[in-house]
């Protein structure tokens, strides 16, 4: 539901703001834009995250993901991004 996104989207930019480096709340807002359609916005998030990732080890588990590596969402953060090129031009 829409409210509950912008209410999500307002936490996990609080968390982007008190704790910089925690990859899943970019990749989290990210998905946020892109059910919002805002399409800018969620290839920044993705970008944020990759960017992030790229200083682990591919096969670190993602803090507060454990069921993630840094490889495997690097892998989706690439996807999605993807997918978004012809939403972006």
């Amino acid at each position: 539901r829409m409210n509950q996104l912008a209410e999500a989207e307002a936490l996990f930019r609080k968390v982007i703001y008190l704790a910089g480096d925690t990859a899943m709340a970019y990749f989290n807002l990210g998905n946020i834009y892109l059910l919002q359609k805002k399409f800018v916005k969620a290839s920044k998030e993705f970008v944020n995250t990759i960017r992030l990732l790229e200083k682990k080890d591919k096969n670190d588990p993602v803090e507060f993901c454990k069921d993630f590596t840094a490889g495997f969402l690097i892998k989706a953060c690439r996807n999605h991004l993807g997918g978004l090129k012809g939403e972006l031009t």
